[in-house]
């Protein structure tokens, strides 16, 4: 509840009249029965409410806020995220200086439950005087989603999100947005990205799901676009699952440990795995000796 009162009260904080903005809360059929009424004691009028009778999903759920929305520009924002005062007047002003973009990113903050900053996202860029190559995206998405807006005709062209991915379907979609009609950045951090142990995201990462998509991203990007590197995006996330798996075992996570392994395992040549296993051995025999 308080941070969907965070998130709402940030939106209405920039005070955009309702003849100009739209502001709709879209609850994906939750336990919370209260929802409604805490949305009207933040919001009164303000805000709509709208209440899906069987839950969509996050894909679903997303496609619904698009389906609803009624401006040109669509920014979905989740419950536990917020933007600050001057998001939409900035990303107003890309929009009217690139309006041929598909989509527009500001920099992120990423923060805990607590509301500690942990990671900010860098500079785009390649995107601050708009383009429509997507190849900066197609190894890392070092874009957040409450840091995107996009034109809700451009999310009808590419057919909304893939319902059939549970991890990476915003990724992909930025990536089409791009293709589609090209994106424009500004060099402002102007949203909030809430990243904590109850999110889906965290535990994605703990099952294995998120590296499996991943690896899922390679033949689809490999597909899409001539200029993808399959040989460096490989190199990239083999390095990205050992470390994760590194931060599993420091964690003494073994739910973690054995799921992800299982990725390793169908992902890396055994010639490969055999060569980390020898340098770990090595380096620890190293750290013996030296104690």
């Amino acid at each position: 509840t308080d941070h969907l009162k965070q998130c709402i009260e940030s939106v209405l904080a920039a005070r955009i009249p309702a003849n100009r903005m739209q502001i709709a809360v879209v609850d994906d059929s939750t336990d919370n029965p209260n929802v409604e009424s805490e949305v009207r004691t933040i919001a009164g009028d303000r805000v709509e409410f709208h209440h899906n009778p069987e839950n969509l999903g996050m894909a679903g759920n997303w496609n619904r806020c698009i389906s609803l929305a009624r401006g040109s520009l669509v920014h979905i924002l989740h419950d536990d995220d917020y933007v600050s005062p001057g998001f939409y007047s900035c990303i107003e002003a890309l929009a009217a200086r690139f309006p041929q973009a598909s989509v527009y990113f500001s920099r992120v903050l990423q923060i805990d439950g607590s509301g500690s900053t942990n990671w900010v996202s860098p500079r785009l860029e390649s995107f601050e005087s708009y383009s429509r190559e997507a190849g900066p995206l197609l190894y890392n998405c070092e874009v957040r989603f409450p840091g995107v807006v996009a034109r809700r005709e451009a999310y009808g062209r590419t057919g909304g999100f893939d319902a059939s991915m549970r991890m990476t379907l915003d990724w992909d979609m930025w990536v089409r947005l791009i293709s589609d009609g090209g994106a424009a950045s500004v060099d402002a951090t102007l949203a909030y990205y809430r990243r904590h142990e109850d999110a889906a995201t965290s535990r994605f990462f703990r099952d294995g799901t998120y590296f499996r998509e991943m690896l899922r991203m390679r033949e689809v990007f490999a597909t899409r676009h001539r200029e993808f590197n399959r040989v460096e995006y490989t190199a990239r996330l083999e390095s990205e699952l050992r470390n994760h798996l590194c931060v599993c075992r420091t964690q003494h996570d073994l739910e973690a440990i054995s799921a992800n392994l299982n990725v390793w395992r169908k992902f890396v040549p055994w010639h490969r795995r055999c060569r980390y296993v020898i340098r770990d051995v090595s380096e620890a025999i190293i750290r013996a000796l030296r104690v």
